[in-house]
């Protein structure tokens, strides 16, 4: 079923590629130079009081590894064919006075698993990418069977109860759910800075380490950012029965397109709108929850003194430009697909609940266009179809307010590349550190939602109260879940229907500033990410 073959390279060196039902060839080393594999391994971090080298192959990585192992830890080598972890084991660890077992073929369905539980407090395991993708199944079931030794020793510390594993980056939240975590934990959550591993080989050490030592109720990702490409973090999840929460505030379907293969009990999603609920339930989650978003008290505050110099502005960019070409960028565009693009989405601006799937799939019979047949194709283009959507409702929203005194903050050339020079556009404004101060100088805030959105709200419909201004936002089924109508939130059903409320309560300050007071109320008791992460905690 499985050959092996070594060989020497072009180099003179010796490598190795598997056969595999006489059908096609894996190399589980370099054909030129193997001995630079090595280098890939030389930073990883050792700290197991047992290390698994799972696929040793012909060990030249495992060089650097044992040049940095204690000489009594324990060790087991574990690869498909006996020969390979005997040599590896004469080649490289000949002198090591820890025990050392191995697991191979003939000896994985007999092997005494439960003898890892007393071999050492954290078992590390050091996988050789190459080997592990050639029979992925054989190393996946073995590392199976070590974990359920391992589960015992990674069960939660209760005095760390409701503490998860961030992982962390530089997106949108998550230095909102650190902070929140902060507040509730009283000191310094647990992050996994995953923008600063360069392979997943350091990416796998690291998560290793993170969820021995600290021992989390949980992992929580926002957009499934820390995901790697290899299924490695939900593999860990799921051996170590940790659930592994990923929090989707974005349009779920683009998202999933790498990773829904990964998907399995272990993984459990929360959604800020509700309509992707079913979608994300017959991708294989677990649980799914509705998850809206809140606001961060620290960042959006009432200033003590704000003087409102803009009369009516608008926070966010025309989502027109740059924006949708980044999208066409992403997947086999080309302008034969334009008429779909045109149709769907001035279709789903007058309809927000309609099925884009499915529109896509009408318009293209009707135009006679043949689609993409992959599902990414397909899945970019009614991505496309929803930005376009949602400039269209931010351009013909602008427009008719120009007369009004709109201000827009963000993306100023490419505004006015879509509305016109006469419009007063503002440059970009930071959400850390300046957002607060332009909600709270603005006398009338407009929200727009995005089409993505069918039913949910968004992030102004929070921050703009809570910084002490008011709010003229778009009329979103969710909306009067979160807020009382028109004595906490005002909400327009049309751009008409704008227009009489921004003469409404142009002339009405005091009434302006009642409703925003009792939003920012109503925010502070029940919508901070701290009241998230308590909902989320009781969900789990």
């Amino acid at each position: 079923m499985y050959q092996l073959e070594c060989f020497k390279t072009s180099k003179g060196f010796l490598s190795a590629r598997i056969h595999i039902d006489d059908a096609y060839t894996r190399h589980i080393h370099s054909s030129v130079d193997p001995t630079s594999e090595k280098y890939l391994f030389a930073n990883v971090p050792i700290f197991g009081h047992c290390v698994v080298l799972c696929g040793t192959g012909l060990g030249y990585h495992l060089e650097a590894i044992a040049a940095r192992l204690k000489p009594e830890t324990p060790i087991i080598l574990i690869d498909y064919f006996e020969e390979l972890t005997h040599y590896c084991r004469t080649t490289y660890f000949a002198h090591h006075t820890g025990p050392i077992l191995e697991i191979n073929a003939h000896t994985a369905d007999t092997f005494d698993y439960a003898s890892c539980a007393t071999t050492s407090k954290s078992i590390q395991i050091i996988r050789h990418p190459a080997t592990c993708a050639a029979l992925p199944t054989f190393y996946a079931t073995v590392c199976e069977n070590i974990a359920g030794t391992q589960r015992a020793r990674t069960s939660v510390n209760p005095k760390k109860a409701n503490r998860p594993l961030l992982l962390y980056g530089n997106f949108f939240l998550q230095e909102e759910i650190r902070r929140a975590l902060a507040r509730a934990t009283k000191e310094e959550p647990v992050c996994l800075e995953y923008s600063r591993f360069t392979s997943g080989i350091s990416f796998e050490a690291a998560l290793q380490q993170a969820l021995f030592e600290h021992k989390p109720t949980y992992i929580l990702s926002v957009n499934m950012k820390g995901f790697d490409g290899n299924g490695i973090l939900p593999a860990y999840a799921r051996r170590l029965g940790i659930p592994l929460v990923v929090w989707f505030v974005d349009d779920p379907h683009p998202i999933l397109l790498h990773q829904k293969q990964f998907i399995d009990s272990s993984l459990i999603a929360c959604c800020w709108e509700k309509s992707y609920i079913p979608y994300l339930t017959s991708c294989g989650f677990s649980k799914v929850y509705y998850l809206p978003l809140a606001c961060d008290p620290s960042l959006f505050t009432v200033p003590l003194h704000a003087i409102q110099s803009v009369h009516l502005g608008f926070v966010g960019t025309p989502m027109s430009g740059s924006f949708l070409q980044a999208i066409r960028n992403e997947f086999m565009y080309s302008k034969i697909l334009d008429p779909i693009i045109d149709e769907c989405s001035k279709l789903l601006y007058k309809e927000p609940k309609t099925n884009v799937f499915a529109a896509v799939q009408s318009c293209a019979k009707q135009y006679s266009i043949a689609l993409p047949a992959d599902q990414r194709n397909i899945t970019w283009l009614s991505t496309l179809i929803i930005h376009t959507a949602s400039m269209l409702k931010r351009r013909d929203t602008i427009q008719a307010l120009i007369p009004y005194g709109i201000e827009t903050f963000g993306d100023p050339e490419e505004w006015r590349d879509l509305i016109g020079k006469h419009l007063k556009a503002h440059t970009s404004i930071d959400y850390q550190s300046s957002l607060c101060a332009c909600y709270a100088t603005t006398a009338i805030n407009l929200n727009i939602t995005s089409c993505q959105m069918p039913t949910a709200v968004n992030q102004r419909v929070f921050d703009v109260p809570a910084s002490g201004s008011f709010l003229l936002t778009d009329n979103q089924p969710a909306l009067f879940e979160l807020f009382e109508r028109d004595t906490e939130v005002v909400a327009y059903t049309s751009i008409r229907h704008l227009i009489s409320l921004i003469e409404d309560f142009s002339h009405h300050p005091a009434q302006r500033a009642k409703i925003a007071a009792a939003a920012h109320q109503r925010i502070v008791a029940d919508h901070t990410y701290d009241a998230r992460l308590t909902a989320l905690n009781q969900m789990l």
